[in-house]
């Protein structure tokens, strides 16, 4: 279940909450329910986005504490000796002065040796876009449908997200496909449908709102 807080808004209609003073009112215990779960739910999600930033991070700093190893500034040296070092500090979306920093150096020497190796520093938009490309990753991982992934994200289509996985090449929810065959009956003056798998087991489908 997804809070919102337009539906916690939609609980209280015109009623005030916050100054109601009638015992067990029914609006009341609805809306400071909806609120707690609501506060619970802005938890989790800023711990996620706390994981994720700690986890980026401590990537981040192993990769510099690479550099720091690196004892020349020449830039034909930096290129040919440290490339690998040098193009997983920009994949962990090192800045040109941090990198400087670490090797103790003009920025323009870390800029020389990034053209010669045809590197660029990743823009705040492109590490955006990272960071939700793994929360995606991270979602179907843990296997949740597209449908949960848009409630959990906030997003209204579906089908927005199944586009984006496939333009995207991300891994994708494991959707399994069960075949069903439908019999009709009649039961007084009503049809009614029974349900069986392909083995031939009877199965119950509900209907529930989404």
């Amino acid at each position: 279940m997804k809070y919102t807080v337009k539906e916690l808004t939609k609980l209280a209609g015109t009623h005030d909450p916050y100054h109601c003073h009638e015992e067990n009112c029914n609006i009341c215990i609805r809306f400071w329910t909806y609120a707690k779960g609501l506060r619970e739910q802005d938890k989790e999600e800023e711990q996620r986005k706390v994981t994720r930033l700690v986890s980026r991070r401590k990537n981040r700093r192993q990769v510099l504490a690479k550099l720091d190893k690196i004892k020349t500034t020449d830039v034909k040296k930096l290129v040919r000796e440290w490339r690998p070092e040098l193009t997983q500090a920009i994949n962990a979306g090192c800045s040109v002065r941090d990198i400087a920093f670490e090797l103790d150096c003009d920025d323009a020497i870390v800029v020389e040796a990034l053209d010669y190796l045809k590197l660029k520093p990743k823009t705040r938009s492109q590490l955006r876009i990272e960071v939700y490309q793994d929360e995606l990753t991270r979602l179907v991982g843990e296997g949740y449908s597209v449908e949960g992934i848009a409630k959990l994200l906030n997003k209204k289509a579906p089908s927005g997200i199944s586009q984006y996985l496939s333009k995207h090449e991300l891994p994708r929810p494991n959707v399994e496909t069960i075949k069903i065959k439908q019999t009709e009956y009649q039961s007084g003056r009503e049809i009614k449908h029974r349900y069986f798998d392909k083995q031939g087991n009877e199965i119950e489908i509900k209907y529930v709102n989404s």
